[in-house]
């Protein structure tokens, strides 16, 4: 046993171990480990295990009883720690990243700014665990102190678990208030109780997990999936909600005051001060389909769900008021008739397509394909057609709204924003152009006939 505290001697500390994760030699660990279930058991000779900042990375130790155990500021990195035994433990600030704690308990463990990226936690136990911000900072003594300073202050990091797979585990009456959960998977886990105040699930899956009572004043799921989620009772005041995939999911009893549910995709559920996009009931299941794919294609960068494509398909009438295809492939489709007033278009690629007398007020064309597209008697005020800016720097672009050899006699375009668009060949006989702006825009060949030009900003 090292002088005054008991920690045992397995190596160096983490910081100056190079190679991650090195190959543990789980024999060095054997006294400590014997001690310390002595020290749980309560027996004599009895010792609790002080692994402070230790580099454990990469160490095999499944359904170990490390109960208690001081871990803070520990590299449990990669290390298979299969129903491990961590109720209580002292995981301060500790790094845990790709770990595999399938089936481990850690309830009430502090995990107070710890590392848990990637890490594998289906199926554990993390009732009343604490995650909330914390960073260590080295003592006056040196890193050769068995206790470094806690830092809880404002401006310590919180816990990071984004990329966690958390699938059926028990949160409940956790703190997580600040933690980042991004990307992470946490279907069927349980949140009741919890306290997560401006946390980060952005992006996460929450498909039936089950946040009952939690507290989730301002906090991030934008892009997440809920699912069949249960907020019943919920705080969930000033919470982004944007881009998520709201399905049948339980805001019974929820403060949703101040939430934000821009370009939300909402099926199954009332929600008030909804600005999302609500599917109609009587939607074509495949439609349903099409359009959740769409938005987790949207939501992931592409590489979850899929590019929407219903190119050459009659949707005339079809109601999708303030949905979002950005993107998507819609060549020759038929939109007659049909509500998109504030929908999401952009760059999506509407060659060909019948917009005749549509609704498109509010809505945001930018840097479409509409060649050759029909848009008689639409209504597209205060539609934004502009060109969108793509790529960063030296290489940036801006990308043009394509309406070559588009007719759009008699639309009603007052207060439309089309400059820089490509209107070469186009028709606009008849249009109602009051107000609108043209700059840039590229008008070889177009017909202005009977148009009305009242106040629109035109190239010089």
């Amino acid at each position: 046993m090292r002088p005054g505290g008991g920690i045992w001697p397995i190596g160096p500390p983490a910081k100056n171990r190079k190679l991650a994760p090195p190959q543990f030699n789980i024999r060095l660990l054997l006294p400590t480990l014997k001690k310390h279930k002595a020290y749980v058991l309560g027996r004599p000779g009895g010792i609790r295990a002080n692994l402070v900042k230790r580099n454990l990375a990469g160490a095999t130790l499944p359904r170990v009883n490390l109960e208690s155990a001081v871990l803070s500021g520990c590299d449990l990195s990669h290390a298979m720690l299969l129903g491990t035994n961590l109720k209580l433990a002292d995981l301060f600030a500790a790094n845990l990243t790709e770990a595999n704690l399938t089936g481990a308990d850690l309830s009430r463990a502090d995990l107070r700014g710890a590392r848990l990226r990637g890490a594998k936690l289906a199926d554990a136990k993390l009732e009343g665990a604490d995650f909330r911000p914390g960073s260590l900072r080295d003592s006056a003594m040196g890193d050769s102190r068995p206790e470094s300073m806690k830092d809880t202050s404002a401006g310590a990091e919180g816990a990071d678990l984004s990329g966690a797979q958390l699938e059926r585990a028990d949160l409940s009456q956790s703190q997580l208030s600040e933690a980042k959960l991004i990307g992470s998977s946490l279907a069927g886990a349980k949140f009741n109780g919890a306290e997560m105040i401006m946390a980060d699930l952005s992006k996460a899956d929450l498909t039936n997990a089950d946040f009952g009572s939690a507290k989730l004043k301002g906090a991030n799921l934008s892009g997440s999936v809920l699912a069949k989620t249960n907020f019943a009772g919920a705080v969930l005041r000033e919470v982004n909600l944007s881009n998520a995939v709201i399905e049948d999911a339980n805001f019974g009893g929820c403060d949703l005051s101040g939430s934000n549910f821009d370009n939300a995709l909402v099926s199954g559920v009332e929600l008030p001060g909804n600005a999302g996009f609500n599917l109609p009931a009587d939607l074509a299941p495949e439609i349903k389909t099409t359009l959740r794919d769409h938005y987790l294609w949207i939501n992931s960068d592409g590489t979850d769900g899929k590019r929407a494509n219903l190119s050459n398909r009659d949707l005339t009438g079809i109601k999708l008021a303030g949905v979002n295809l950005a993107g998507a492939l819609l060549e020759g489709t038929v939109f007659a008739n049909a509500q998109l007033e504030g929908c999401m278009l952009r760059l999506a690629d509407l060659g060909r397509a019948n917009l005749d007398k549509a609704n498109l007020d509010g809505a945001d064309l930018s840097g479409c394909t509409f060649t050759s597209a029909s848009f008689q008697g639409a209504s597209l005020r205060k539609a934004s057609l502009g060109p969108v800016e793509l790529g960063r720097g030296k290489g940036a672009r801006a990308w043009p709204t394509n309406l070559a050899g588009a007719n759009l006699g008699g639309a009603n375009l007052t207060s439309a924003v089309l400059s820089a668009a490509r209107l070469d060949g186009a028709s606009l006989k008849g249009a109602d152009l009051t107000g609108a702006t043209l700059l840039k825009a590229s008008l070889q060949d177009t017909d202005f006939t009977d148009a009305v030009l009242k106040a629109a900003k035109l190239p010089d």
